[in-house]
């Protein structure tokens, strides 16, 4: 977790109690609101005032009302690293009702058992329970004292699987025989076997990585592609149709668009590319960067469209990958010939840098399966149908990749989008896609997008929340085709 908790912990628990916990809890809302949410000092459960934070609402408990997040994955395992990695005590006490949480610094934590405050039942709306479709007491459970294991019905509940195997997708079914050999060499094949997807199966064997050289690193980035280059699509006699790229949003992969790729089959006169972005997804960046942020993003975007477009495109970015596309677009208009927004996030500016032992904090919590599993919950509006382990398992499958969490460090220091004021400037015709029901971004921001893009057309896509090419392929296909045809 670098230098800095063995810094502190030389340091801070030789300090007067008041003194220590003024500085860290000083210090606590610089790095942690990327995380929570905005938080402030104030009073310590024992009554020191300014040796503690209140996060005013977290944003994990208030968007999933679950205790077994809370508990599990925050509360116990925070306390413990304050109390073993850094030697000071920590104290966090969240509000369940409120979902306000309160860290108290130079406080010994009570034993979780004998903690009134902390619920036995699962908390009404939490989103894990009404996954399962089970009314139970314990679903989410509470550690036993000093036990920070993961309730078992979060992570390899019974219901969860269920809902996978007798309500799952109709083009899911079972990989058997010899076919791991058909996954490409970069794709761990004992995860890959896993996957149940039909559609996610048929992408797997057919992603690839091709070289893009790059302005910022003496190696080619080894860019995973699905899908054919405007030279392939040509030698198959497909000379007018318009290339399509697809972009993933925030620690995705490509993978986004494996049931939109299928549908986009129906229209000859698309040539559907989807890749994935430097730094997350499958993509390998072989030499050096100090920082993936925008500009490594945007380059590297530029080469591969240099390289293997090589004519004005249709740019289609779903989510953070809107940014990614806004960005592009605004800095090369002459390789956009028409711009897709899907549940697109740009309003948001920037991205704090923390100091790296939070980020690791943050990032193995980013990589937990119960996390994965609410924000896949998160995503759909027929959770039912969609929202499956298999699906969280398809989003998780790129984070075993060796160079994850570094490439992950490098996207927070490189300070992400800052795009908010420049959206007007937008000149390409944009196709503003979005879920009816999207609760991720909500929908505000559809209309937003609409007013500050000149020339925009704002759709709805019914019965749908965040990730339309999910949910909604076919219909999303459609719209795709009607605005190639427009422009």
């Amino acid at each position: 977790a670098g230098p800095f908790p063995a810094f502190y912990k030389a340091i801070m628990p030789k300090l007067p109690k008041e003194l220590a916990s003024f500085f860290t809890a000083l210090f606590t809302p610089l790095v942690f609101g990327f995380l929570v949410g905005p938080s402030g000092l104030n009073t310590t459960r024992d009554g020191r005032p300014f040796q503690g934070v209140t996060v005013q609402k977290c944003r994990f408990l208030a968007e999933t009302g679950c205790k077994g997040l809370c508990v599990n994955m925050c509360k116990i395992p925070t306390q413990r690293f304050f109390q073993d990695e850094m030697g000071f005590p920590m104290e966090m006490r969240p509000n369940f009702d409120t979902c306000q949480c309160t860290l108290s610094y130079g406080i010994t934590p009570m034993p979780l058992e004998e903690d009134v405050d902390v619920p036995q039942a699962c908390l009404v709306g939490c989103q894990n329970l009404l996954q399962m479709g089970e009314a139970s007491t314990d679903t989410c459970g509470s550690a036993g004292a000093g036990d920070s294991k993961l309730s078992p019905a979060i992570v390899t509940g019974s219901k969860v699987d269920s809902v996978t195997t007798s309500q799952s997708v109709a083009t899911m079914e079972r990989i058997s025989g010899d076919a791991e050999n058909d996954f490409p060499d970069f794709i761990d094949k004992t995860l890959a076997l896993e996957i149940q997807e039909g559609d996610c199966v048929d992408m797997l064997k057919s992603m690839r990585r091709v070289p893009v050289t790059v302005p910022f690193s003496d190696k080619p980035v080894l860019t995973t592609v699905a899908g054919m280059s405007t030279e392939e699509a040509k030698s198959l006699g497909k000379h007018d149709s318009t290339p399509l790229v697809l972009l993933h949003g925030f620690d995705s992969s490509l993978l986004e668009f494996r049931r939109l790729m299928p549908a986009l089959k129906a229209y000859p006169n698309l040539n559907p590319n989807a890749i994935d972005l430097l730094g997350w997804g499958f993509a390998k960046a072989e030499g050096e960067a100090d920082s993936i942020g925008p500009k490594e993003k945007r380059e590297h975007l530029y080469h591969y469209w240099k390289q293997y477009v090589k004519e004005p495109m249709i740019l289609c970015g779903a989510s953070l990958g809107g940014a990614v596309g806004i960005d592009f677009a605004l800095n090369h208009p002459e390789a956009v010939k028409g711009l897709v927004l899907i549940d697109a996030q740009a309003y948001i500016d920037g991205v704090q840098t923390p100091p790296e032992f939070f980020m690791d904090i943050g990032l193995n919590v980013l990589k937990s399966e119960p996390l994965r599993q609410i924000a896949n919950v998160q995503s759909y509006y027929d959770k039912e149908k969609y929202a499956t382990k298999d699906a969280m398992r398809i989003g998780k499958l790129h984070t075993v990749l060796e160079d994850w969490k570094d490439y992950n460090k490098k996207w927070m220091q490189g300070g992400g989008y800052i795009l908010s004021s420049k959206i007007k400037d937008i000149q390409q015709k944009t196709l503003i896609l979005w879920g009816d029901s999207d609760k991720i971004l909500g929908t505000d921001v559809a209309t937003q997008f609409e007013q500050d893009i000149p020339s925009s057309e704002l759709v709805w896509v019914p019965e749908c929340g965040h990730v339309p090419h999910l949910e909604q392929a076919d219909f999303t296909a459609k719209k795709l085709n009607e605005f190639a045809m427009s422009l």
